[in-house]
């Protein structure tokens, strides 16, 4: 398999993964670049370039529903680690 076709099968894995956040937002990043570069090459060489802006309009979406997910589920662990009892913060 190509190196290309490598680094998106593992980008892919990196974006249905919870555990690493870096890794994940470095895999967004991967497929921002590789999304910008297919828009320039298809508008260079006069190609319809639709589809690769609807995808990047998608990982943009996505990207930005993880972010919205990230943020509520710290909110929810902090409003958690507030209903605690007093003794019982201090084992933690």
């Amino acid at each position: 398999m190509p190196i290309l076709g490598t680094a998106k099968l593992l980008g892919s894995l990196a974006l249905v993964q919870w555990k690493y956040r870096l890794l994940k937002e470095w895999a967004y990043a991967g497929f921002a670049i590789n999304l910008i570069g297919a828009v320039w090459s298809h508008a260079v060489f006069g190609d319809p370039v639709l589809f690769p802006v609807l995808l990047f309009l998608i990982l943009g979406i996505s990207y930005w529903s993880w972010k919205k997910l990230l943020v509520f589920a710290e909110n929810r662990n902090e409003v958690k680690s507030m209903r605690k009892p007093i003794g019982l913060q201090s084992q933690l």
